[in-house]
């Protein structure tokens, strides 16, 4: 089982990828975590990533990402069921994806997400996130049990630099300019499915659950 889960900043990725890989005993890959570790733990691929500004929304090249994606191939976490959350953004990082990343016999599933601005603006500048488990707390709907402090681990909470309502506009600007014509593309290859995430975290978490039963039953 081998599932993409795209969808624009702020809309509700990270939430949805741990419910489907509970339900579905799979692992959840997220680029965006593996870039803000390196960032953190100051690697030489981190300072590179910083230098793109991705503090600030802005995209790295696809050659990095593609690069960090193909070494994933390589250590092995891409060959068994996954659920990938972040990837591809770009056209050329999608046909990466299916022409060099994929085995040529591979079944995969695309999920959209997708909302309009205004929610994703109101959800985000509601989130915390734990800064030790990643864990994402909702301040209108999910708050933690403890002001600021993880229901999971028992760490602190914080506001991602990302989740400046600024910053997260420029980036949702920079996705609907680039990553929206992936949307085409994985449409044009039968593999998408779209789900309106403007709905409650179970009831788009349903409309997974069937998007994926009924995909993977047909094989």
């Amino acid at each position: 089982m081998k599932i993409l889960l795209i969808g624009p900043p702020g809309v509700g990725k990270g939430t949805q990828s741990k419910l489907i890989c509970d339900e579905f005993n799979i692992n959840h890959i997220s680029t965006g975590d593996i870039l803000r570790k390196h960032i953190m733990d100051e690697t030489e691929i981190g300072k590179e990533i910083l230098k793109y500004g991705i503090d600030k929304g802005n995209f790295i090249p696809d050659d990095l990402i593609n690069n960090l994606v193909n070494e994933m191939k390589l250590e092995g976490l891409l060959t068994e069921s996954y659920l990938l959350d972040g990837y591809p953004r770009t056209i050329s990082q999608a046909k990466f994806y299916t022409e060099t990343i994929l085995d040529k016999h591979s079944k995969y599933l695309v999920i959209h997400l997708n909302t309009d601005i205004e929610y994703i603006l109101n959800r985000v500048s509601n989130r915390l996130t734990c800064v030790g488990c990643g864990s994402s707390y909702n301040l209108q709907n999910s708050a933690p049990k403890v002001v600021n402090q993880c229901d999971k681990c028992g760490s602190r909470l914080i506001r991602r630099v990302d989740d400046d309502v600024n910053i997260l506009k420029d980036r949702l600007e920079i996705y609907y300019k680039n990553t929206v014509k992936i949307i085409k593309y994985f449409e044009n290859l039968n593999v998408l499915y779209e789900v309106n995430a403007s709905q409650g975290i179970n009831e788009i978490f349903n409309k997974i659950k069937i998007i994926i039963g009924e995909y993977y039953d047909s094989y």
